[in-house]
């Protein structure tokens, strides 16, 4: 246990020490997002290559907004290829043109955006309001998606003219232009969508266009050399590859067959640590806590008493180690929160792992010695539900892990229809608190818990009409203290990425909300 404290904490370290090297090193950046934004050039007349395979940590099963199963990263880093939104997050609440010029409110309800005119799709079709107002239409028969809550706020949308378009909210929402700054609002194509829906979904403006998607498997693109970007791509195309077998991903990278993996196991990273100059290894902290959700309406699961008594029984670190070695870094803190996402409540004491307190809870329970099961997908949350398994054998819980694929764990446990009792899983959350609607809000795409706390839902939505920052900052905080206390949830661990690529790949722009972004990815030959 102290070496895996202690291995974290100098893998935190140098991601610290990377993002203040950021601007100054060739191979990496942690910039804003914006076109261009924070990547470093490759050297003047370097012998670059003209294609990149990028192994991706979990498959794409679909490329398409409004799809529920469209739920893993590495989809949101295809929409960063293939879409554009109207707006870019700037971070510390500001925000840059993309799709549109500019934008003017009075109240945060009412929006008007000026469009740009020298915009195409991938198609030929150029991009009007038309297009933004079919894509907000379409969000509504995509319940469950990412990109239905990005444009959930939207009550009605009115093409002005060809390059205006007027948004009017159900309520004032100060976070509607970061909802609309996410991978998953990229603007559809009408037309494309009309003739197929399942092909036009992968038509946009973006700097890439897809050329290639098989399900589960590959994602090929190409440069898009009628982008409307000032900075266009430096690398011709691109393909984001899931490789299944973790012992295929290292030999791959060992022989230059794929540049770039975000997911080598952490036994093989000394690997690569040994060969500095073949190698680079990028460390950043993944801000989505790896979860374990309760379903408040199963019987057993939504008793109290079981849960604090699962809670107790739990040992972080020793979870955290069993599911991703070295690159995993234990919560400490009590909150139910994102890593980085703003307005975090680091004074909520956690519940401390303690046996004689848990076993107090589980004969206060209605438990009676039922199986309960942890559904769980990804390797690691399903090593981690195992060894969850473990621990809660020690107080007389009996766990049967179910092991998934994504898609079937996002259809499982729906807010509606949730079929699971306990789902181990990544609670996505990005920079901004409006992200904690889309986790815990009733209804909610990502409200794997069915959690349904009136009290909050009407906090949620009272958050995005406060423009005071600190009167905002004070009402999420008492939000998490309510969560906690309600216990839907508890977080077991935060990814550490250990990035590796082989030697002269730069251009990547890293995110500790996942939202990585590809676009400026090269990779220097010699």
């Amino acid at each position: 246990m102290k070496k895996c404290r202690r291995v974290v904490a100098l893998i935190v370290g140098a991601l610290m020490c990377l993002l203040l090297l950021a601007a100054c090193n060739p191979e990496q950046s942690a910039g804003s997002g914006s076109p261009g934004a924070g990547t470093a050039a490759p050297p003047p007349d370097a012998r670059l290559s003209e294609e990149i395979d990028i192994i991706v940590n979990d498959p794409i099963s679909v490329l398409h907004p409004f799809n529920p199963a469209a739920q893993a990263a590495a989809v949101r880093w295809a929409y960063n290829l293939i879409f554009d939104q109207l707006v870019t997050d700037l971070g510390e609440g500001k925000f840059a043109p993309e799709l549109a010029t500019q934008w003017e409110t009075a109240d945060y309800q009412t929006i008007t955006m000026t469009l740009r005119d020298d915009v195409y799709f991938h198609n030929g079709d150029k991009f009007t309001a038309q297009d933004v107002y079919y894509t907000v239409l379409a969000s509504r028969d995509g319940p469950g998606s990412t990109g239905f809550e990005a444009w959930r706020s939207v009550d009605t949308v009115t093409v002005i003219d060809p390059t205006t378009i007027q948004f009017v909210l159900h309520n004032v929402n100060v976070d509607f232009l970061h909802a609309i700054s996410l991978p998953a609002a990229g603007i559809l194509n009408q037309r494309a969508m009309t003739e197929s829906p399942e092909l036009g979904s992968m038509i946009g403006t973006g700097a890439f266009y897809v050329t290639e998607f098989v399900s589960n498997d590959v994602a090929r693109f190409t440069r898009n050399d009628n982008w409307w970007g000032d900075e266009p791509p430096i690398t011709q195309r691109l393909v984001l590859r899931f490789v299944p077998e973790i012992g295929a991903r290292t030999i791959m990278i060992q022989n230059s067959e794929s540049q770039v993996c975000f997911a080598i196991s952490s036994e093989d990273m000394h690997l690569f640590e040994k060969e500095p100059n073949r190698f680079s290894i990028f460390p950043y902290v993944l801000g989505s806590p790896n979860t374990i959700s309760f379903n408040m309406t199963d019987p057993i699961t939504g008793d109290r008493n079981f849960r604090m008594a699962v809670i107790h029984a739990i040992n972080r670190e020793e979870i955290a180690l069993a599911a991703m070695g070295d690159l995993a870094l234990a919560e400490t803190e009590g909150t139910v929160y994102g890593y980085a996402t703003e307005f975090r409540d680091r004074d909520i004491p956690p519940y401390p792992y303690d046996l004689n307190k848990a076993k107090a809870y589980l004969a206060a329970s209605s438990y009676n010695g039922e199986t309960v099961a942890i559904t769980a997908a990804q390797s690691m949350n399903i090593r981690a539900a195992e060894f969850a398994q473990q621990q809660l054998a020690r107080i007389g819980i009996n766990i049967e892990v179910n092991r998934v694929d994504s898609p079937s764990l996002s259809a499982m446990s729906r807010y509606s229809d949730n079929r699971t009792q306990m789902t181990m899983h990544i609670s996505t959350k990005s920079l901004s608190a409006s992200s904690y609607r889309n986790w815990i809000q009733a209804g909610a795409a990502l409200n794997r818990a069915s959690y349904n706390n009136p009290a909050v839902n009407e906090m949620l939505d009272r958050a995005g009409t406060i423009i005071d920052v600190n009167e905002r900052a004070e009402l999420y905080k008492e939000i998490q203290r309510i969560v906690v206390e309600d216990s839907p949830w508890f977080t077991m661990f935060y990814q550490v990425i250990g990035l590796v690529t082989v030697k002269g790949v730069g251009g990547m722009e890293l995110r500790t909300d996942h939202n990585n972004d590809l676009r400026w990815i090269y990779w220097v030959l010699d």
